[in-house]
């Protein structure tokens, strides 16, 4: 992937013009590029474990010791990157620091004076000891600021070694910022990405009004600031080391690299520097649940993340198995009008290299910029579905909007317009129009209520709509299969849930199985699934792994003695017990065979209540 030859030529041109070597030593070693890749990397099942390390916090200034996760981009060069919550406690107590967060500038080393970091890293690692190693910092006092690996203390345990590592820079990516900010406002989302005394990113206590919304936006601001860390050169102590990158000549991806409905894998260490020899480099695995943004910088995923596991590597795993690294965890925990959603924030690491080259006059950069902007414009504009399986079913996903609410729906059949719905979302068809947009970017259209319930709280929360002219556009000209669900098998969720119907975003995706199967009389009448769903999702299909349609989403679960909700415990209207009637009216027209679906047995009307 030729792209991250660009990033190295850039960044070797950055090496050359700045002086000062704030962030520039960290990318490029001093001799040329030694055809490694930066990002994109493809790892094998031994290797990738390898590549989620630790940084912890030292300064004398707080009681506690701050910590996070991070990723070994470049083992040679000792290259690591983390995520700017690792600075969160610091900015209590360092004043500068706080107002060159808000103002969004670049944090230099000389910015945490009296700061200490140090790395925690697989036990296969081990530094590199090379008397022909020359030093990396380009004003030559790496003595001073940066011991040779000889003289590293070294404190190692069972899982990992900890050595020194040195500072390079923190930034923030605009693009990154501009997204979260427009998707997940501060005035509805709250984050758990490591700030201090366990609070949420937009819930800072204080009797000081202005201080409070102050922290506010210093906590709001980190999610977008990233680090760079450098530590001694680094080898597999039982391998060759470089042999699992992928060579720089190597084709360029056609695609857009990270895709909705790509398997994701987070590898992190839950609660940081708190129990590492328990959790150190954990295993997490979901889906992309959604990608949106310039360049596809703001990634959605499922994948289960614990507080600790920001700066975390994400990787995607395509269709031939390739496991490819692909951003940085941001936010393990989020919130959205102080609900739990069961997603992560992430951040793709393209987007990060893309905020260094923005960081000083990008006319320096010559011709190499351009090819970057080259890359930069096929990234954006092409497909952000998986290419497998996912990506029809994704297509059959409508939004569908009723006044100021929004819902999803499903086609059943795309010559006729036919879109199953719940009930519950077109309840005020009476008073405003029924509008479906089959996808991102398309024209929304009239749709035709054929079906719904008089009464909302009927059994089988399903109304029918017709709109030929939107499912026309649909790509492709298939349809899911509708099948009866099989107790534990693999499930898929696909909704407009969470994020405003104003935004224009691709449906979300999640990962699951089917938990439970309600019968009565041989009748399948509920399907409970483990997957995350959420308002918004309502009408959406529920999917078993071949992409048949086994359900129609109706709510998850709110204990109201609490008021907590459980997005993991959903329920389904199945697919099958709506297929008799179904099948009548694409054969017959007669809107009055739907009339089968307005049950009257009492105990299907308490199970749905």
């Amino acid at each position: 992937y030729k792209y991250i030859s660009y990033i190295l030529k850039i960044t070797k041109a950055y090496c050359d013009r700045d002086a000062r070597g704030d962030i520039a030593t960290i990318f490029l070693e001093k001799h040329g590029v030694s055809g490694m890749l930066l990002q994109h990397m493809a790892y094998t099942e031994e290797i990738y474990p390898m590549m989620g390390c630790v940084i912890n916090v030292k300064s004398k200034f707080l009681k506690e010791r701050p910590s996070g996760s991070a990723v070994i981009l470049n083992p040679k060069l000792g290259i690591i990157i983390s995520h700017g919550t690792l600075l969160a406690e610091l900015v209590t107590t360092n004043h500068t620091l706080k107002s060159n967060i808000i103002d969004g500038k670049f944090i230099k080393k000389k910015a945490l004076k009296e700061t200490v970091f140090e790395v925690l890293i697989d036990k296969q690692w081990k530094p590199q000891h090379s008397t022909n190693q020359q030093p990396l910092d380009v004003n030559n006092t790496s003595q001073k600021a940066y011991q040779s690996a000889s003289n590293f203390d070294t404190v190692t345990s069972a899982c990992f070694t900890t050595l020194h590592c040195k500072f390079m820079g923190a930034f923030k990516n605009i693009d990154f910022h501009k997204a979260v900010s427009s998707m997940m406002p501060n005035s509805n989302w709250t984050f758990d990405a490591g700030q201090p005394g366990d609070v949420t990113i937009d819930s800072q206590s204080s009797s000081n009004q202005e201080s409070s919304t102050e922290n506010s936006k210093v906590y709001f601001n980190l999610l977008s600031y990233f680090i760079f860390f450098q530590t001694v050169p680094l080898i597999l102590q039982e391998s060759n080391a470089f042999n699992f990158f992928r060579n720089v000549n190597a084709p360029p991806i056609k695609k857009f690299p990270c895709g909705i409905g790509d398997v994701a894998e987070i590898m992190a260490t839950p609660f940081g520097n708190q129990n590492p020899s328990v959790f150190f480099n954990t295993f997490s695995r979901g889906v992309i649940s959604n990608v949106n943004g310039p360049g596809g910088c703001w990634i959605l995923t499922d994948a289960r993340c614990i507080p600790g596991s920001e700066g975390g590597p994400l990787y995607t795993k395509k269709v031939n198995q390739t496991r490819l690294l692909t951003g940085v965890v941001v936010a393990s925990l989020c919130w959205k009008n102080k609900e739990w959603v069961g997603f992560s924030l992430c951040c793709s690491l393209a987007s990060i290299f893309h905020s260094i080259l923005k960081l000083k006059n990008m006319n320096l950069f010559g011709r190499a910029v351009q090819d970057l902007s080259d890359i930069d414009s096929q990234l954006r504009y092409t497909s952000r579905f998986n290419t497998g399986k996912q990506n029809s079913l994704l297509a059959t996903t409508l939004l569908v909007k009723v006044g100021g609410t929004w819902g999803s729906g499903v086609v059943i059949n795309k010559e006729l317009g036919i879109i199953l719905t719940c009930n519950h979302v077109i309840k005020d068809s009476k008073q405003h129009s029924v509008i479906v947009k089959p996808f991102q970017g398309s024209k929304e259209y009239l749709a035709h209520v054929i079906f719904c319930h008089q009464k909302l709280h009927d059994p089988y929360d399903i109304a029918v709509l017709k709109c030929p002219q939107a499912t026309s556009l649909i790509p492709g000209n298939k349809v899911p299969n509708i099948c009866s669900p099989k107790l534990g098998e693999k499930a898929w969720v696909v909704g407009h849930a969470l994020f405003s119907s104003d935004l224009d975003l691709h449906p979300s995706v999640s990962s699951g199985i089917v938990s439970k199967v309600i019968s009565i009389e041989s009748e399948i009448v509920m399907i409970q699934s483990t997957c995350a769903v959420h308002p918004g999702a309502s009408g959406g299909p529920l999917l078993n792994d071949h992409g048949d349609l086994i359900g129609i989403l109706v709510c998850n679960t709110i204990d109201k003695g609490s008021n907590s909700c459980y997005p993991h415990l959903n329920m389904s209207i199945p697919a099958c017990s709506l297929l008799p009637a179904i099948d009548h009216y694409l054969q017959k027209g007669d809107t009055s065979d739907f009339s089968i679906l307005l049950k009257k047995d009492l105990v299907i009307k308490k199970l749905w209540a």
